[in-house]
């Protein structure tokens, strides 16, 4: 590194001290940012789960003082990165310009004039505002036990800023105010929202939310900086290095962005273009829109192709950047823009991974994932909205999203009291009901596997016809009496799921616990080398970057039961209780109710489509399925017949749009 370039980094950490003493005389964003503009101030901490103190601030009204009645809290979460570029002939000479990383903290909403800025923009407009900085940025630098010294200190990504950080701000405004919040999320800001959203979190305190820039999926990011920082895993060798705190005026981080630099494809002369970032939203400048941003202080801040930044927050920025955060986030970032998908951190190891989450493969952070885990032009939920469609994807219950319950609790045995009679009877009618009512309009359905044993059974019942206006089966499940399926014949046989039962075990995880001991005993009476294979079948087209455990989400260990009985009795009828007396208490007559497929009407369109290699889905129960269904209107029923395809490859499939998701939208266009 040559002697100017050395000079430009002491500055930039003279910047860094001067702020980290600034705190620690007790100055904050109020004194630095909001004071001097007059509008009221108040500086807050709030302690996370595990242990990360971040610092709040709360601008209640504006500069007309208070409103009559409460204010409506608003919170305002700031996203992750900036790119600028010290310009070689003006500024610093380093074989090209240096690129620099930069963090954000709350001070991103603060940076333009008042009336440019959002957090005085909506104090002014009655809103109560409450602004946070995430933890490892200059204001959130505390912890119960550790500190920035500490390897430990930066052991996170935005799992844990979706699981900790997140909800403890939330509740704590809440808390304060009193009320429902408004939140408003820029760039991670919103990853981390719509993760936590996802999961169930937050939702109870929540009015509504904004996403400025929202991020979710970046698998088709066009920066050629940051895919090829993913791909050349620049954050990862940071970490193989040991370097926890991704500093982005440290010498390493400089030296690794210099490298991607020199690239083909990439020209960081240019990073206006080279690096994709939308800032408008925050700096927007009425007086400078439809220009691009021009040289501030011999800065050229470089942001993506902004057409309205405002020039006049150079300086300001300049005193509160660059900011670090941690190398894990960087590296998870890299994996979502790698693999296209949105789950949590991946430890690079099955039995890392396993430890942490119970399986071999990252959580997913969507589940109906099933729909989404592939790419955006292979996954079904995905092309449905590209070709017009109006997608709703649905949770059952117990599943990771759903588990949630007005009295009740997934520790709670009368929790998992159901089968799939119960998904039949309440949650398929109430998934039908909302869409309809969201809507006004009558419904296409599609099923995999379950999904489509809910619908027959319900289909039978007469139930949501009123609202349905065909339905796509793939997989379908309903006669089970012949699946050849080695691991899941041996399960029902050996009363697996009874015995877990027996034992007070009433929810079924597939991932550990009870559930594993047993299949592995199964497993070392039959070769288990490739779970999905002697579960489902050889999935010919599996996505390869999609590992298949996104179907093993926790169940009832009833709904096992009653899907043994199904494969043992080789009928389709409600849950068996074991005792004449129990089944007479529940049905009224000695022995279970059956679901009759023949009751399905005649006029419902039906697309049923199922695979050679099945062995869930059995080509005979299949058939046995379709005999029942003969009588039915000529062109109200449709089959296809993949004999290449197992269970999985029907949601998975790399192909599966050519060869059975563009039929299906034929299908539904004529219905």
């Amino acid at each position: 590194m040559d002697k100017i370039t050395s000079i430009f980094l002491a500055i930039f950490l003279f910047y860094d001290v001067w702020i980290r003493m600034s705190l620690a005389a007790g100055d904050g964003i109020c004194s630095a940012m909001v004071a001097g503009h007059n509008y009221p101030c108040e500086e807050h901490n709030v302690t996370t789960g595990d242990g990360y103190i971040l610092s709040l601030q709360n601008i209640p009204f504006g500069l007309s003082g208070k409103t009559q009645g409460q204010s409506p809290p608003v919170l305002l979460q700031h996203g992750l990165l900036m790119v600028f570029l010290f310009n070689s002939f003006e500024y610093i000479y380093y074989g090209n310009d240096l690129p620099m990383i930069l963090n954000f903290d709350a001070i991103t909403w603060l940076l333009s004039p008042p009336e440019q800025s959002l957090a005085f923009i909506l104090a002014d407009n009655g809103f109560d505002v409450w602004l946070v900085s995430a933890r490892g940025t200059k204001y959130s630098l505390g912890h119960t036990s550790l500190n920035p010294d500490d390897a430990a200190f930066w052991d996170w990504s935005w799992d844990e800023l979706a699981a900790y950080d997140l909800p403890a701000t939330f509740q704590y405004v809440h808390d304060q105010t009193g009320q429902k919040l408004h939140f408003v999320g820029h760039s991670m800001g919103t990853l981390t929202a719509l993760a936590a959203f996802s999961k169930g979190q937050l939702v109870n305190m929540l009015r509504s939310a904004a996403m400025l820039c929202p991020i979710a999926y970046v698998g088709q990011m066009t920066s050629p900086i940051a895919t090829n920082g993913a791909e050349d895993l620049l954050a990862e060798t940071l970490y193989w290095l040991n370097i926890h705190e991704f500093n982005p005026i440290g010498d390493a981080v400089a030296k690794l962005m210099l490298h991607i630099c020199k690239q083909k494809g990439v020209d960081c002369t240019q990073l206006l273009t080279s690096f994709t970032v939308d800032f408008d939203h925050i700096f927007y400048d009425k007086f400078t829109k439809g220009r691009l941003l021009q040289q501030i202080e011999k800065l050229t801040l470089n942001a993506g192709q902004n057409c309205c930044l405002n020039s006049s927050i150079g300086t300001v920025f300049l005193q509160h950047e660059p900011q670090s955060t941690s190398t894990k986030n960087m590296i998870h970032f890299a994996q979502m823009i790698r693999n296209g998908t949105i789950r949590m951190y991946d430890y690079g190891d099955e039995k890392e991974n396993k430890k942490h989450y119970g399986q071999p493969i990252p959580p997913s952070y969507n589940d109906a994932s099933t729909w989404l885990s592939n790419s955006p032009n292979e996954s079904l939920g995905f092309i449905l909205a590209d070709n017009g469609f109006d997608v709703w994807l649905a949770n059952v219950r117990g599943t990771n999203y759903s588990s949630g319950h007005t009295s009740l609790s997934p520790s709670d045995s009368g929790y998992w009291d159901w089968s799939w009679d119960e998904l039949v009877a309440y949650d398929l009618p109430a998934f039908f009901q909302y869409v309809y009512d969201q809507t006004g309009k009558k419904l296409h359905y599609v099923g995999h596997s379950l999904g489509t044993l809910m619908a027959f059974g319900a289909f039978s019942r007469k139930e949501v016809l009123n609202m349905i206006r065909s339905a796509t089966l793939l997989s379908p499940i309903a006669y089970m009496g012949q699946m050849p399926s080695p691991l899941a014949r041996a399960a029902a046989d050996a009363f697996i799921a009874e015995d877990l039962y027996w034992l007070g075990v009433k929810e079924f995880a597939p991932g550990g616990g009870a559930a594993s001991k047993l299949v592995d005993d199964i497993c070392s009476k039959i070769d288990c080398t490739d779970l999905d294979s002697v579960i489902t079948g050889p999935n010919c087209c599996m996505n390869s970057s999609e590992a298949s455990l996104h179907h093993q989400q926790p169940t009832s260990t009833k709904n096992m039961i009653h899907l043994a009985q199904m494969i043992r009795k080789g009928t389709i009828a409600m849950y068996d209780y074991g005792s004449e007396d129990e089944n007479k208490k529940h049905y009224s007559q000695t022995t279970p109710p059956e679901y009759n497929m023949t009751s399905i009407p005649n006029d419902l369109p039906l697309f049923l489509s199922y695979g050679g290699k099945d062995l869930l889905s059995d080509v005979k129960d299949v058939q046995t399925l379709i005999d029942t269904l003969s009588n039915r209107d000529p062109d109200k029923l449709v089959l296809q017949y993949r004999e290449d395809y197992a269970h999985l490859d029907f949601v998975y499939g790399y192909n599966a749009k050519e060869v059975v998701y563009n039929p299906l939208m034929a299908f539904f266009r004529l219905n």
